[in-house]
């Protein structure tokens, strides 16, 4: 079953307790089933904001959360991947299918003895020159830890996952 101690849930309620608020709150939802949506406009065009999502999406390891990921095996368009992430204070691993839609990315847990779901949507709409973009994200970890906190960390994350995108889409956007 679980390997954590029963100490970590105490550590993780600390971590949340005391983490900041971020600039982009009013742009965060969490949903009944807890799939926090991060929703921005980035003042750059579709074509602009879609070639650099790409490169984020396809090497997972410029996250600062992602410690390992690699492609174990292609089916048609999509990869498997297998990935170990940090999860507050512990490492968590799955294999999951990371595939290209229309407008975005999606990735679905596919095996993990450490997470019981994973969901994660990024998508792309234009907006008459800028791009919003929706960042939607489901994660169930399996340790003794309450879903509310886990909840609370997953919308930390993600906050913080749709802030470092947009820092790169600009920065990139001014190198160019």
């Amino acid at each position: 079953m679980s390997r954590f101690h029963p100490l970590l849930a105490c550590a993780l309620l600390f971590i949340v307790v005391a983490g900041g608020r971020s600039a982009l709150a009013a742009g965060v939802e969490v949903e009944r089933d807890g799939t926090v949506v991060v929703t921005t406009d980035l003042a750059r065009p579709l074509a602009a904001v879609r070639a650099t999502l790409d490169r984020e999406v396809l090497d997972p390891t410029r996250s600062p959360e992602v410690v390992r990921a690699q492609v174990v095996r292609r089916r048609g368009r999509c990869d498997e991947v297998a990935s170990t992430v940090r999860g507050g204070p512990v490492e968590l691993d799955y294999t999951a299918l990371r595939c290209p839609t229309a407008d975005g990315w999606e990735i679905d847990l596919l095996d993990s003895d450490d997470m019981t779901a994973l969901a994660v949507q990024w998508r792309l709409e234009e907006r008459g020159g800028s791009t919003r973009l929706v960042f939607r994200i489901r994660s169930v970890a399996d340790m003794p830890v309450p879903e509310a906190v886990q909840r609370k960390l997953l919308r930390r994350s993600a906050l913080r996952t749709v802030e470092r995108f947009e820092r790169l889409a600009v920065s990139r956007a001014r190198s160019a």
